[in-house]
């Protein structure tokens, strides 16, 4: 029967003061704890990060026996409630510009809310006691001049990010079940006006609300706090390696863009991964491989290319100009051989696909464990004229050599 407000609660002090079960109280190294109907709560010696025994960690809502709020159980509960930024990016087929629209509207749409954010730790810390902000859960709404306001708010922020989610994530599995990536083909329809993907969107009511069956949406926020985590990863590593590729169709608008963000990003978020739950990390990623293995063996890799192609690419040409620097030594001389055949509209005889086939497997046994590069010659009309004049057929030759 006391106050949180410097007050004594349960015959003790909240700043010092001895607690109900003789215990010291928050300014002490023993535990405070709070005891209501709803549960048990308080901080354990007060200084972060220590572990809070709270009745929101137990299994049952009503229990009073306190479990432990450790950081990584608290960041698994509170990270999906902030995962909005790549909304815009699931929504890029409605846009009419997204290469513009979509980084201006999530650099503008998060630093709106981390505004936000700043502005309410401020206020709480100018307004309101210490006893409060450690103990009192619902200190926002004791502060607000109706508490429902707070509820309101609450209730819209989780409608909005429900809803986000849930035709941001249609919108996916409709382009996915689109590119015949897996076999979705029902999902791949769309409404005859908009091409909303309404099929998608029951499906994923339906997903949503299976896991709201499981009687907690505690049980729930670590699992989807894994699927949002290795979804940062990859799409984080995917810009690291085409960054570091070098490709010249990934020409990011950001100017402030580098290869090294991406790479942190995706050591960051992996990292968290296994911060939080090592056992969800593992098993999380073996279903991220198992489903990279399956596209692999059954999508044709001239559809959707993979970024392997690119990455072995970058090897074999580091490699190859680490080779050129060093000096020949005669030890470690193989042969290479170039294998140069005419090109398909020169007058003479043409080699066939299996006489082309034989001359390659021939130019192979010749070189050994060395490179054979083989290619088609040009004439200098195919690639833009002879030079002086027309020229000669030496000339041609010979720029159909160099070609």
């Amino acid at each position: 029967g006391g106050s949180l407000d410097g007050g004594s609660l349960d015959g003790g002090s909240l700043d010092g003061g001895s607690g109900g079960g003789g215990g010291s109280g928050g300014g002490g190294s023993g535990e405070w704890c709070f005891v209501n109907g709803s549960g048990r709560y308080g901080l354990r010696h007060t200084a972060l990060p220590s572990p809070v025994l709270s009745g929101q960690c137990d299994p049952s809502p009503h229990s009073t026996l306190g479990e432990l709020c450790d950081l990584p159980r608290v960041f698994s509960f509170v990270f999906p409630a902030v995962v909005g930024m790549m909304e815009g990016a699931n929504l890029s087929g409605d846009l009419r510009d997204p290469a513009s629209s979509i980084p201006a509207g999530t650099v503008g749409a998060v630093s709106t809310a981390f505004l936000c954010y700043l502005m309410l730790i401020f206020g709480q810390a100018g307004s309101v006691d210490r006893g409060a902000l450690q103990y009192d859960l619902s200190a926002m709404q004791h502060l607000c001049v109706r508490e429902g306001f707070v509820v309101l708010g609450v209730a819209t922020a989780c409608l909005s990010t429900a809803l986000g989610s849930m035709f941001g994530s249609a919108r996916i599995m409709q382009a996915i079940a689109r590119d015949r990536i897996f076999p979705l083909s029902f999902f791949a329809h769309g409404a005859a006006h908009g091409d909303e993907p309404r099929r998608a969107i029951v499906l994923s009511y339906t997903v949503a609300q299976a896991g709201l069956l499981i009687g907690g949406i505690d049980a729930v926020a670590p699992v989807l706090t894994n699927f949002f985590l290795v979804t940062y990863t990859l799409t984080n590593l995917a810009a690291a390696l085409l960054a570091l590729c070098g490709l010249p169709n990934f020409r990011p608008v950001w100017r402030l863009y580098s290869w090294q963000t991406s790479l942190l990003g995706a050591a960051l978020t992996a990292g968290s991964m296994f911060f939080l739950n090592p056992l969800f990390a593992l098993l999380t990623l073996a279903l991220a491989l198992a489903l990279g293995v399956y596209i692999s063996a059954t999508v044709p890799s001239g559809r959707w290319p993979s970024i392997s192609q690119a990455v072995a690419f970058l090897t074999a040409r580091s490699c190859l100009l680490t080779l050129d620097a060093q000096p020949a030594d005669p030890k470690y001389w193989r042969p290479s051989l170039l294998l140069l055949v005419p090109p398909s509209q020169a007058a003479g005889p043409q080699p066939t696909a299996g006489g082309a086939s034989l001359l390659l497997r021939l130019a192979h046994r010749l070189s050994g464990s060395g490179l054979v590069v083989g290619g088609r010659t040009l004439p200098l009309a195919a690639i833009g004229g002879g030079r002086g004049g027309g020229g000669g057929g030496g000339l041609e030759t010979l720029g159909a050599a160099s070609a």
